[in-house]
């Protein structure tokens, strides 16, 4: 059990800061913790083009002719996302609202910029509160950020380093500190991260240290990625070993055909995603098939996966309706 809690913990954290990768999951991937600037562009949503919608059943995505998200409006007409950008181009303001206890709860995101163009404050005003504040070595290389978050009668401070090799990122360390050390919410207990970069700038490692019960417990994830710096490899364990082992596979266009999930996580099991695609005339999906199984060991033998008798098997349909500028 302590296994199974340390690791969820892990990766709760670990995907909020790396981007999602599952079949159509930009749905919902916005709340971020720090409302990061991830999924305001149109890369984000696995389209390219001079798009101006999608049509995502009942909810629409709309971005200007930059390829930025303007706004989100779901299936009973609720604007949950509003995203305002300064002459510069840079994002100056998000307005999220979301459901929370039967009621819509709107937060705002304000993002400060100094006159060289770089970040330099964030700050969150609604269901909970945060303030960040980003400090420099130069134009181009950070140094450190300060992070306070308030939440209720809780507070989260961390405290974040990046560190470089010349002009090379290759470390991102933070350092949480928490008034409620509330073990069922990842976000209110001390630990620390740190994350690896390749000289690419994509992700090599992601570790978290942090303790349970007077224990402490250090998991990780390696990322393997191809030429074209499609993610191709996760390997998900502690400093001693691997729990889980993700694969990702690509057509010629990039596009991911195949995902494959194994591992002893709480027992061995056996997760298989295949995805085939309809184009349109832009090059961009308008419909896309899954295909999931789930294999685990047969009642008579746990130590082998039984791959003749599905545990799990469906299919799923995805449309989206895309209009151009």
């Amino acid at each position: 059990m302590k296994r199974s809690l340390s690791l969820f913990l892990f990766l709760t954290i670990t995907f909020s800061f790396h981007s999602q990768h599952r079949a159509y999951s930009y749905k919902n991937t916005f709340k971020t913790e720090d409302f990061s600037l991830n999924n305001n562009s149109i890369n984000d949503f696995e389209a390219k083009g001079q798009v101006k919608e999608i049509h995502d059943g009942k909810d629409v995505y709309k971005f200007n002719k930059n390829g930025q998200l303007l706004k989100v409006i779901t299936d009973d007409s609720i604007l949950t996302r509003n995203v305002q950008y300064n002459e510069q181009g840079e994002i100056s303001q998000i307005l999220i609202r979301f459901p929370a206890g039967g009621e819509w709860e709107e937060e705002k995101c304000f993002f400060k910029y100094d006159k060289d163009d770089k970040l330099i404050n964030k700050s969150l005003i609604g269901y909970s509160h945060f303030f960040k504040k980003i400090h420099y070595k130069s134009k181009n290389k950070l140094d450190k950020a300060y992070y306070l978050r308030v939440e209720g009668p809780d507070t989260l401070f961390m405290e974040e380093n990046y560190n470089y090799s010349k002009k090379i990122l290759t470390s991102i360390d933070r350092v949480y500190s928490s008034s409620a050390n509330n073990q069922n919410d990842y976000s209110l207990y001390d630990h620390t991260e740190h994350f690896e970069y390749y000289e690419n700038k994509v992700l090599k490692k992601s570790q978290i240290i942090y303790k349970i019960n007077s224990e402490m417990h250090t998991n990780q994830i390696t990322y393997l990625y191809d030429q074209n710096a499609n993610l191709t490899m996760e390997y998900v364990g502690d400093s001693t070993k691997f729990y889980m082992i993700n694969e990702f596979i690509y057509d010629q266009n990039q596009n991911l055909i195949k995902e494959i999930d194994r591992g002893d996580y709480d027992g061995l099991y056996h997760n298989t995603w295949d995805y085939t695609y309809v184009f349109d005339g832009k090059g961009n999906w308008i419909e896309k098939k899954e295909s999931y199984i789930f294999i685990k060991p047969s009642h008579r033998d746990y130590s082998k996966l039984d791959f003749n008798n599905p545990y799990v098997k469906e299919n799923r349909t995805y449309n989206r309706k895309i209009i151009y500028y």
